[in-house]
C-alpha cells in the first residue's frame, strides 16, 4: 500500500439546529466535542494556552460539557448525564428500570439539559455480563419509542441521547448483545471511549477495536458520522497519532472527546493542528490521516499460513515422541522434540528461531482418557510430561503459542483485519479473536501424533540357542519382557534396506522357542507385528 499521507473528506451535512436554549448536536450536525472532564482540566483547555495562543472555544470548536461538574462552558453547552452503573441521586442509573420508566426519564432529562442533550455512560467493566440481559433490552425499547417522538426541535428525542461505550460492550459477542447493539444504532450518537480504566490503548487497539466499532454499527445501519471516540490521559501527541490511523481517522473527523486529560496542552496543540481554527462544520472535518499500516501480501499470506495451522492442525513424526503407547494406569514419561523451530512457524514469518520461541511462551498440551497436563517448550523444542491414563483411547497434543511471538515478528503494529481481509476464509475465527484481544490473544495448534494410551509393548529379545549350518534350521528362543497374550511376532531378516519376514508365531506368556531356517550371511531380526493385550492385571 501506498505510504504517501492520504486526506479523508467526509460529506458535510445539514446545518445545526437551534433548539430551544442551546445549540444542541444532533445526528446530522456540527463536528462536536464533549468534555467529560474536571473543571480545572475544562478551564485549562478553553483558556489561553502558554505560548499565548487561545484555547479551545465552545462554539467555534463544537464544544460541550458534560454535566454534573460546575459550569465553565455557557449553559446552553451543557449536557445531561446517566449512568449504567450504580448511579446517584445527581446521576441515577438506568439499571433495573422499566422501558417505559426509562423513556419518561430520558424525556425530563433532555428537556432540563442546556444543551438538550443527554448522554447514557454505559463504559461498563468486567463483571457487567448481566447488562446484557433485561437493561439491554428495556434499554433499547426505550430508544426505539424515543425514536418515535418527535422533538419540538426537530427530529426525535433518540437523536438527542448519546451513549459513551467502553470497549467490553463494543466488542461484545453480538448475539448475546444484540439488543444492546440495536440501541447503540437508535442512539443520536456513540462514544468509543479509547481506554481501559486508567490505562490508554495501545497501538495494536487503535487499528483493531475502532474498526470493530464501526462496521458493526454502520453494518445496522447507522451513519458513521454519528461514531465518535473518546480520549484520556497524559501525551496526546501519541494518542492522535494513533488517532489519525485506520478507522479510527474517519471517527476523529466527526470530533473527539475529552476525559480526564492530563496532557491538556498536547491536546489543545493537536487538536488545532488537526482541525484549525475556522468554526467546527457542518458534519465531519476534513481530516488529513496517515497511512494505513499494513503487511505486504507476500508477508500477509505468509503469517495465514502460520494462523492456518490453529483450524487445519500440524502432523508429528512418529519419531519426534519417545514412545508410540501410553500404558493404562502406570506413569510414563512422555518425552515430545519439536525441533529448533517446531514447525517451521519462525521461518514462515522470517524470525530467527531461538529469539521467536523465546517470545512465544510456547506450551504442549496433553489431553486424553484421564489426562489435562500441559508443560513449556524448551529452548531445544522439547518438553516431557508424565502421563497416567485412566482407559485406552487417543492422547491429544497441542501446542499454544503466545501471540506477542507473532507480532514482534511481523514488526510494528499494522491493522489485521485489512492485512488479512483477503485470508479471511482461512483465518477467520482466529482473526477475529486476535482483533477482539490485540495484546494478549494465542493460538493454539492441535498436532496429529501416534501417541495412544493403552499397554506398553512388551521388551522383545531374541537368542539363538543352536544355530546349524544351512539348509538346517537353527533354534532359536524369544523373551519377553512381561507376560502377554496372542503377541504376534515376525522373524525375518534385513535385505536391501527392508524386512523380509520368513516366520511369524505368537506368543503366549514370557517365553517362546521355534525352529528357524536362517539364511547365510544374514542376521536373524524379530519384531512384534500387531496389536498386543496385556494380562488385565498387569
Amino acid at each position: 500500500m501506498s505510504k504517501t499521507v492520504s486526506t479523508r473528506v467526509l460529506l458535510s451535512l445539514t446545518v445545526a439546529v437551534v433548539i430551544g436554549l442551546g445549540a444542541g448536536a444532533t445526528r446530522a450536525d456540527a463536528r462536536m466535542t464533549v468534555m467529560y472532564d474536571e473543571v480545572p482540566s475544562v478551564q485549562a483547555l478553553t483558556s489561553p494556552q502558554p505560548d499565548g495562543s487561545p484555547g479551545l472555544s465552545d462554539a467555534n470548536d463544537g464544544l460541550f460539557q458534560q454535566l454534573p461538574a460546575a459550569l465553565v462552558l455557557a449553559a446552553n453547552r451543557q449536557v445531561e448525564k446517566l449512568t449504567g452503573g450504580a448511579g446517584t441521586t445527581v446521576t441515577p442509573t438506568i439499571r433495573g428500570r422499566s422501558a417505559v420508566d426509562l423513556v419518561a426519564l430520558f424525556r425530563a432529562r433532555v428537556d432540563i439539559a442546556g444543551a438538550r442533550l443527554l448522554f447514557l455512560d454505559l463504559g461498563l467493566g468486567p463483571g457487567s455480563d448481566d447488562f446484557a440481559g433485561a437493561d439491554s433490552v428495556n434499554l433499547d425499547a426505550a430508544l426505539g419509542a424515543l425514536a418515535s417522538t418527535p422533538f419540538a426541535g426537530g427530529g426525535t428525542y433518540a437523536d438527542r441521547v448519546h451513549m459513551y461505550v467502553g470497549p467490553q460492550l463494543a466488542i461484545a459477542d453480538p448475539v448475546t448483545w444484540e439488543s444492546f447493539w440495536h440501541a447503540m444504532s437508535l442512539a443520536g450518537g456513540v462514544w468509543f471511549e479509547a481506554y481501559h480504566g486508567a490505562v490508554q490503548w495501545s497501538p495494536e487497539h487503535w487499528l483493531a477495536w475502532p474498526r470493530v466499532l464501526r462496521d458493526g454499527l454502520v453494518a445496522r445501519g447507522v451513519d458513521p458520522t454519528r461514531i465518535h471516540v473518546i480520549v484520556r490521559g497524559p501525551n496526546q501527541a501519541a494518542v492522535w497519532a494513533n488517532m489519525r490511523l485506520g478507522a479510527a481517522c474517519d471517527l476523529l473527523a466527526n470530533g473527539p472527546g475529552a476525559y480526564r486529560i492530563e496532557d491538556r496542552v498536547g491536546f489543545v496543540r493537536e487538536f488545532r493542528a488537526t482541525f484549525g481554527t475556522a468554526p467546527a462544520p457542518s458534519g465531519p472535518s476534513a481530516v488529513t490521516c496517515g497511512p494505513l499500516p499494513v503487511l505486504t501480501e507476500p508477508r500477509a499470506t505468509h503469517l495465514a499460513d502460520v494462523l492456518e495451522l490453529e483450524r487445519m492442525g500440524a502432523s508429528v513424526p512418529r519419531e519426534a515422541l519417545s514412545t508410540p503407547r501410553v500404558p493404562v494406569g502406570k506413569p510414563t514419561v512422555l518425552r515430545i522434540a519439536l525441533g529448533a523451530d517446531p514447525l517451521g512457524v519462525a521461518a514462515k514469518l522470517g524470525a530467527a528461531a531461538p529469539t521467536f520461541w523465546q517470545d512465544a511462551l510456547a506450551r504442549l498440551t496433553v489431553t486424553g482418557p484421564g489426562i489435562n497436563a500441559n508443560a513449556p517448550i524448551g529452548p531445544d523444542g522439547s518438553t516431557s510430561l508424565t502421563l497416567t491414563p485412566t482407559a485406552k483411547g487417543a492422547i491429544n497434543l497441542a501446542l499454544t503459542v503466545d501471540g506477542a511471538a507473532v507480532r514482534k515478528a511481523i514488526g510494528p503494529p499494522v491493522d489485521l483485519a485489512v492485512t488479512l481481509a483477503a485470508h479471511r476464509g482461512r483465518v477467520g475465527r482466529t482473526l477475529d479473536r486476535m482483533i477482539a484481544q490485540p495484546t494478549s490473544w494465542q493460538f493454539t495448534i492441535p498436532l496429529t501424533s501416534v501417541a495412544k494410551a493403552g499397554p506398553m509393548p512388551p521388551r522383545l529379545s531374541l537368542r539363538i540357542l543352536t544355530r546349524r549350518v544351512p539348509p538346517k534350521r537353527s533354534m532359536v528362543e524369544l523373551r519377553l519382557a512381561r507376560p502377554g497374550k496372542r503377541v504376534l511376532v515376525e522373524l525375518g531378516v534385513i535385505r536391501n534396506g527392508r524386512f523380509d519376514v520368513i516366520r511369524k508365531l505368537r506368543i503366549t506368556g514370557t517365553r517362546a522357542a521355534v525352529l528357524v531356517r536362517i539364511p547365510p550371511g544374514v542376521r536373524l531380526r524379530a519384531r512384534l507385528a500387531a496389536e498386543w493385550l496385556t494380562r488385565p492385571d498387569m
